[in-house]
């Protein structure tokens, strides 16, 4: 023992050497011997000793000083195995009071006692846990094996994850929420995580301002990051990458936040389920620099979600739709509806073998007062790269759609020289018209165009004209945009 406290001391040393300030001013470290035994030691020497890891760890925060209301801290240097049962109580993890800096640099591995008794469920397990705690910072943390949550906060403020690494299986290996006394949780901050498994990686309910600087999801079953009822977001990055998923669940969810206010720097979602879901009355957000790429279901998928930007990426080769937004009739807020929602500079395509693209629209548009402008759509959709429901829909500048496109033959000789029937059924629309001639003959050749209205038919038709007929028919390529004359936001 005595050699083993030689070397553990040795080991504290050259560590403080190596990183001034780092271990020593750790108030108390959690450390193993060469017989395998763990050891708590304050300053003024070993406080508790046990061959299990997560006992010591508990009985190193317990001798923090009481009633504090500054940051102590523990530290754990040597890596262990927690063995626990499938039907453990919440009660036995880790505990983490307030005004505690618990930074676990070397790896917790959790392993399920082969004798756990029957019916026993993994999603009971937490292994680090904190409930109406306050200035709670964990700098960094390390954890493997089977665990239901491999951090769970209930109703906790002023918390900072730094770089967390887990490879777990179970539930969501990070959830924070409000199911403490305390109410919801507070001014959360994670600087970086790199998580695999689980189902949620990263799930939220209950919280009031949190910032994440990047998750990394891989061979999770649900979502990298899931938003429920929290407000005053801001996510730098969210990679996911789920091939295995069994689920219909996004890389990145919203859903039932009361203000919003939340923005995202930028997505990278392979294979996944779906890419983006915002959900039943959840808006005013901002999603920016997205790549999804093989998504099973729709890309981005946005459902009574109002005031929601998104903006600047690329969608490909989904199953379904790339994007779609629409109200959602089963919201019990009527008033939230998918209002206001921009689409910009968006690159959407399948480019598979012709017979093997199941991507069938790049965009389906049922929302409000929206803006689809400045999009490349070509090769979006199998059926249509644009589907627009709406007359208050702003649409302009999108290659290769339009609310209505196609081509047709100007035929020489004919007055009109072309009429395009039906090119939109709602009469309080503005439109507007980008062509251009293909196979163009040698002579000269002039059109004009205007829209009529069919109040038999209830909808426009593009009419062409001559004005300088070149003596044979001239085909053209035609799109016909919505740019709408709306002096007034919710105006038709």
């Amino acid at each position: 023992m005595v050699a083993s406290l030689v070397c553990a001391f040795s080991f504290l040393v050259a560590e403080a050497e190596a990183n001034p300030g780092n271990v020593q001013s750790a108030d108390v470290v959690v450390w193993k011997d060469d017989d395998g035994l763990f050891h708590a030691e304050k300053r003024e020497g070993i406080i508790y000793s046990s061959d299990q890891i997560d006992h010591v760890i508990q009985q190193a925060m317990n001798s923090l000083t009481p009633g504090r209301t500054h940051k102590e801290k523990v530290k754990v240097v040597s890596s262990g195995t927690i063995t626990r049962y499938a039907a453990q109580s919440p009660a036995e993890a880790l505990m983490i009071p307030s005004y505690t800096i618990l930074d676990i640099p070397a790896t917790l591995h959790v392993e399920i006692d082969e004798n756990a008794p029957d019916g026993a469920t993994l999603n009971k397990r937490v292994l680090v846990k904190a409930r109406n705690s306050t200035h709670v910072d964990i700098p960094n943390i390390n954890i493997t094996g089977e665990t239901g949550w491999a951090i769970k906060m209930e109703s906790v403020s002023n918390v900072r994850i730094g770089h967390a690494f887990l490879d777990v299986g179970g539930w969501s290996p990070i959830r924070i929420d409000n199911e403490g006394s305390a109410g919801r949780s507070r001014d959360i901050q994670i600087d970086s995580a790199f998580i695999v498994g689980g189902n949620h990686a990263f799930e939220t309910r209950g919280v009031d301002r949190l910032q994440i600087g990047q998750i990394i999801a891989k061979h999770h079953n649900g979502c990298a990051v899931l938003l429920n009822e929290t407000d005053d977001a801001t996510i730098n990055n969210i990679i996911g990458y789920n091939p295995n998923a069994t689920s219909n669940y996004a890389t990145f969810r919203v859903t039932r936040n009361d203000h919003g206010r939340i923005t995202v720097g930028g997505i990278v979602s392979i294979n996944a389920p779906r890419g983006i879901h915002v959900h039943a009355g959840t808006g005013d957000m901002v999603i920016s620099n997205i790549y999804i790429d093989g998504a099973r279901d729709y890309g981005i998928r946005l459902s009574s979600s109002p005031n929601t930007v998104i903006t600047n990426g690329v969608i490909k080769n989904t199953h379904g739709t790339a994007i779609t937004v629409y109200t959602f009739d089963a919201d019990p807020l009527p008033e939230r509806t998918a209002d206001g929602v921009s689409i910009t500079n968006m690159r959407i395509y399948d480019d598979r073998p012709v017979g093997q693209r199941t991507q069938r629209y790049g965009i389906t548009f049922a929302g409000q007062n929206g803006i689809i402008a400045n999009n490349d759509l070509r090769d979006a959709g199998t059926e249509a790269n644009l589907v627009v429901h709406t007359p208050s829909t702003f649409v302009r500048n999108n290659l290769g759609a339009g609310v209505a496109q196609g081509t047709v033959t100007l035929e020489t000789g004919a007055d009109p020289a072309a009429i395009v029937r039906g090119v939109s059924p709602h009469a309080n629309v503005s439109l507007d018209l980008r062509a251009r001639a293909y196979d163009a003959p040698g002579a000269s050749f002039a059109w004009d165009h205007y829209f009529q209205y069919n109040g038999r038919r209830g909808e426009w038709d593009l009419v062409f004209e001559w004005r300088t007929d070149p003596g044979e028919n001239l085909g053209i390529e035609y799109i016909v945009d919505q740019p709408l004359a709306n002096l007034g936001r919710n105006g038709p």
